[in-house]
């Protein structure tokens, strides 16, 4: 096993990982990876199938999209992931958040 100082390396990461920074951290670089490795895998199909021209238009549709998606949600997405995580103890205020941005998100869409 890896030591340092005498100490199992294995020992000092648990307690590292047990810091709510560092868990949450880990998470969101691991989930970035894996978005980043799905996006090429998937340009790479798509660039085999439809060759450059298509790639180039699959390209200009996802800029879009994602564009108008962040213009249409009016920082709804943002404003509910901040009091997610300011009232993540209350499983009430969690319901509530959830429900007031699921009718607020419904009422502009119709």
């Amino acid at each position: 096993m890896l030591k340092y100082n005498g100490i199992l390396l294995i020992d000092i990461l648990k307690k590292y990982y047990k810091n709510k920074f560092v868990n949450d951290f880990v998470w969101t670089v691991g989930a970035t990876i894996i978005v980043g490795v799905s996006a090429l895998i998937l340009q790479t199909l798509v660039g085999n199938y439809f060759n450059t021209d298509g790639l180039g238009i699959y390209s200009q549709v996802i800029a879009i999209y994602v564009i108008l998606t962040a213009i249409a949600n009016f920082g709804v997405e943002v404003s509910t992931l901040k009091h997610t995580s300011e009232f993540s103890d209350s499983f009430f205020e969690l319901c509530e958040i959830h429900s007031a941005s699921q009718v607020l998100i419904f009422i502009v869409f119709n």
